[in-house]
């Protein structure tokens, strides 16, 4: 199959940047932010959040291709606001909003932690840990020996591993 590797869907090359920022020139108060490895999901949750803002006159966005791991965000706003501050104050809102969901979903009763994974309920298994073949991170043995060798490089990191990887900071 002629697909890309998976792994190119999330990883910033050097010198990428997560966010770009470009003044609109066709309307006043408007800036365009491009998201680069990120999808539909963050751009429509980005969007739902700033059209909550009574000072932002419109927000869409549009992912230009679907094998194009970014999505393009159009901001215009009151005079007395700008669409970077718009921006800013929708991502800590959402933020806000998806750490209280995260809090009051674990304390809900629903899900127990052991249902999720070996790894986060403390199986013991995390001195089983294989590197990750592109990043050179550690994953899961339970995780390795259970998909094939063709999918074995893109498993991703356990939790308790994941909270050493830096997470990726807007410029």
């Amino acid at each position: 199959m002629n697909a890309p590797p998976t792994f190119e869907s999330f990883l910033l090359y050097d010198g990428e940047k997560k966010v770009q920022k470009e003044e609109d020139t066709k309307v006043t108060n408007a800036a365009i932010f491009t998201v680069n490895k990120e999808d539909h999901t963050l751009g429509n949750m980005i969007r739902h959040q700033l059209l909550k803002d009574p000072k932002v006159l419109f927000a869409g966005y549009k992912v230009p291709h679907p094998l194009e791991h970014k999505f393009v965000l159009r901001i215009q706003t009151t005079s007395d606001y700008t669409p970077q501050e718009a921006f800013m104050n929708a991502i800590t809102d959402l933020t806000s909003e998806l750490s209280l969901f995260e809090e009051r979903f674990k304390f809900s009763g629903v899900f127990s932690i052991s249902a999720l994974h070996p790894c986060e309920a403390g199986a013991g298994h995390s001195t089983s840990i294989k590197k990750n073949l592109h990043h050179n991170m550690p994953v899961c043995y339970a995780d390795y020996i259970n998909n094939s060798a063709r999918d074995r490089a893109e498993i991703a990191p356990c939790e308790e591993y994941r909270r050493d990887v830096p997470s990726a900071t807007m410029d």
